[in-house]
C-alpha cells in the first residue's frame, strides 16, 4: 500500500496478489495468481475502490446469506425505497423467523448511494475466494426499470466496495435481531 494525493484528496494505492479462477485449467478448482493495482478512497466509513458513481435509481436491495462451516448467520434482508424492510433469520442469528419494520429512509438512501458509487450494475455477477467452507452472499439490486443485478459472492470478498455493502447489511441484520433498528 502506498498513500497518494491527487489535488487535495488523499487515496491509497494498493498493489496485491490475488487468486482468480483459472477457466483454462482442466482441474475443477484451479486458480491462478494475478497482480491487481487499485486506488482506494475512504467513503461510507470504508475503504472502497475509487470510482465514477452511477446515477441508477434503485428500488430495492436484498441480501441472502448461506451457512458456512461454522456459525455464519443465515438470513435474508430486503430493503425497499419507501422504507419498508423485511427480515428472515434462519440460523445463527439473534432473531429467527420473519419480521417486518418500517425504517428511516436514510438506511435505504445510504445503501443506494454506496451501490451507485461502486457502480453495482457493471460489477461481475460471480465472485469467489479460493478456499472452501465459507459463506455465500447473494445480492439482488432492483432498479426503477425493474431490471435486476444479481451478484453471487462465495466468501463475500468480491471487491472492496461489495465488502463494504455486505458489512453494512450484515450489521443491519444483527441490529435488527437486537431490536436496535427503528
Amino acid at each position: 500500500m502506498k498513500p497518494i494525493k491527487v489535488g487535495s484528496v488523499n487515496y491509497i494505492s494498493i498493489f496485491q496478489k490475488t487468486a482468480v479462477p483459472d477457466h483454462d485449467s482442466k482441474e475443477h478448482f484451479a486458480y491462478k495468481e494475478v497482480k491487481v493495482l487499485d486506488t482506494l478512497v475512504f467513503k461510507f466509513n470504508s475503504f472502497i475502490e475509487l470510482g465514477t458513481p452511477a446515477l441508477d435509481e434503485i428500488e430495492s436491495i436484498e441480501i441472502n446469506t448461506s451457512g458456512c462451516y461454522g456459525s455464519c448467520p443465515v438470513q435474508k434482508l430486503k430493503l425497499l425505497k419507501d422504507g419498508k424492510a423485511y427480515y428472515e433469520g434462519f440460523a445463527y442469528t439473534s432473531q429467527l423467523g420473519k419480521s417486518y419494520r418500517k425504517l428511516s429512509r436514510k438506511y435505504f438512501e445510504e445503501f443506494a448511494e454506496l451501490l451507485n458509487y461502486i457502480d453495482v450494475k457493471h460489477l461481475k455477477n460471480n465472485y469467489q475466494v479460493n478456499w472452501t467452507d465459507d459463506q455465500t452472499a447473494t445480492l439482488t439490486v432492483t432498479f426503477k426499470d425493474q431490471s435486476k443485478k444479481i451478484i453471487r459472492d462465495y466468501g463475500m470478498q468480491g471487491t472492496f466496495g461489495l465488502t463494504a455493502v455486505y458489512d453494512k447489511l450484515m450489521k443491519l441484520g444483527k441490529e435488527w435481531g437486537n431490536h436496535l433498528v427503528q
